[in-house]
């Protein structure tokens, strides 16, 4: 549970800098965050899964 929370917390903080790139107009930033937020969309994704494994 742990791990889903602290990916939770970075995939809201990749969000966030994903806007703030944005308002200043810095794409490849932008970019950068976009590819690291969806690997961590990804890696909650198979922790989820991982969870429900041995939930059931």
């Amino acid at each position: 549970m742990q791990k889903i929370d602290d990916t939770n917390s970075e995939i809201e903080e990749y969000k966030t800098d994903i806007k703030k790139a944005m308002r200043q107009g810095k794409h490849d930033k932008v970019e950068k965050y976009q590819q690291k937020l969806n690997d961590e969309t990804k890696q909650l994704k198979q922790l989820i899964d991982e969870l429900n494994s041995l939930i059931n």
